[in-house]
């Protein structure tokens, strides 16, 4: 991964670009906004990104999110953004994300209650995402084997040969949370 040369308040800085362009359509609209509309926000800002650094290193981070039950999403969404969090300072690059930094909980929770119907779509999303050329790395964290979704991002990554996959070891601050 070619490393973007950052300080920690711009790693904030840039994950918040993604953050705040999403809340400010929610804001506009009032209510969580749908799978399509943040896959157009999402793209928007990483073409943004793109377009002011084409040479950018945009990463993302993939895993078991629903795989081990509904009891388990809160945590799963937890041990994603802790990964991203530690990727992007160990590799010093602030636009390493998951997809807590794109879909509120709300937007979240909605869309695993809505079952099956609702994780193609969201398979979908990702794959739209990485097709659309913005990412340079996918990130599988411990146990993405489990997880239909990241099988199908990984899958999607190995036929777009612009994307490095990285298979990230277990860390034991972030496993023990």
């Amino acid at each position: 991964m070619n490393k973007n040369t950052s300080t920690e308040a711009e790693h904030k800085k840039d994950i918040r670009l993604i953050q705040n362009h999403i809340h400010k359509l929610r804001l506009q609209k009032k209510s969580p906004l749908t799978v399509l509309e943040i896959r157009l926000a999402l793209a928007d800002v990483l073409r943004n990104i793109k377009r002011d650094n084409p040479h950018a290193a945009i990463g993302y981070v993939a895993g078991c999110l629903t795989s081990d039950g509904p009891e388990s999403i809160d945590k799963n969404l937890a041990k994603l953004e802790a990964y991203a969090d530690y990727l992007r300072k160990k590799l010093n690059n602030p636009l390493i994300f998951s997809t807590k930094e794109v879909f509120s909980d709300e937007e979240q929770k909605e869309i695993t209650m809505q079952g099956e119907k609702a994780q193609i779509e969201l398979r979908s999303f990702w794959k739209d995402i990485q097709a659309a050329g913005y990412l340079s790395d996918l990130f599988m964290t411990p146990g993405w084997e489990r997880s239909a979704g990241a099988k199908d991002e990984h899958k999607a990554a190995k036929e777009n040969k612009h994307i490095t996959i990285h298979y990230v070891k277990a860390v034991k601050v972030i496993e023990s949370k």
